[in-house]
């Protein structure tokens, strides 16, 4: 079945309702990368139900979600995980441009969001204790220990990385398909994070210790201009 003969049919088997006030979808259906085995991420927004349904059309998984407009709102508002959805999502309907407001909202709110001193400094330290704990496994050339380290420790990695750039947190595909398109990070830094999480996780502790140092003296220093730019309020 072609995605838009699909589309159709979802609209009229479940966005009917006038509580319904828009559809899109998201996912690789929406930014492209589909195939044959992939699901299509069907989202239908709503002012006030939310709901969850599963099924599968023709050959392909569909996963069909209503969303309130407030919920979604919020989300964004906060730098939620409906930030990168709503960029990368593409309208199927749309009449009163209420996904497309959402889309505009999330962009701006990517290009805007700035992390707390608290979120920074809780990241800085939470950085500092895998680099030592992964400099002392080195030390005892614990291989075991050094695998299992590099595994826990690489979504603690990227995190970092969104932090330091100032970036809505994401995770999971979602931060994996991001970390190419952050801002705040040169070809080389790429370049690099590239090369470290293409080694086996046996091969990989002496490279990641070294990251994880990088990036608490960036993070050292992002709290130091956190401090220099917070005004007294009792000064005058």
């Amino acid at each position: 079945m072609k995605l838009q003969a699909l589309y159709n049919e979802l609209m009229d088997l479940y966005a009917a309702d006038p509580d319904v006030l828009g559809c899109y979808v998201s996912g690789s259906a929406s930014y492209g990368g589909m195939t044959p085995e992939s699901d299509v991420d069907f989202y239908i927004l709503t002012s006030e139900y939310h709901g969850f349904l599963e099924r599968i059309h023709g050959v392909r998984r569909v996963e069909v979600r209503w969303r309130t407009l407030d919920e979604i709102s919020l989300d964004i508002a906060a730098g939620g995980p409906y930030v990168y959805q709503l960029m990368d999502a593409t309208p199927v309907r749309d009449p009163e441009g209420k996904v497309a407001e959402l889309i505009t909202d999330a962009r701006e709110r990517f290009n805007s969001f700035r992390h707390t001193a608290s979120t920074v400094k809780d990241i800085h330290y939470r950085v500092g204790e895998a680099r030592m704990k992964l400099r002392s496994a080195i030390r005892k050339a614990d291989q075991p220990l050094q695998a299992y380290l590099c595994a826990v420790y690489t979504e603690l990695l990227m995190e970092a990385l969104f932090v330091m750039v100032d970036k809505p947190l994401a995770r999971g595909t979602t931060a994996w398909r991001w970390f190419h398109r952050l801002p705040g990070l040169n070809a080389e830094g790429k370049d690099q994070l590239k090369e470290l999480f293409q080694k086996p996780l046996t091969e990989r502790a002496v490279k990641m210790e070294s990251t994880l140092d990088q990036l608490h003296g960036s993070l050292t220093a992002k709290m130091k201009q956190q401090k220099s730019v917070t005004v007294n309020p009792l000064r005058k």
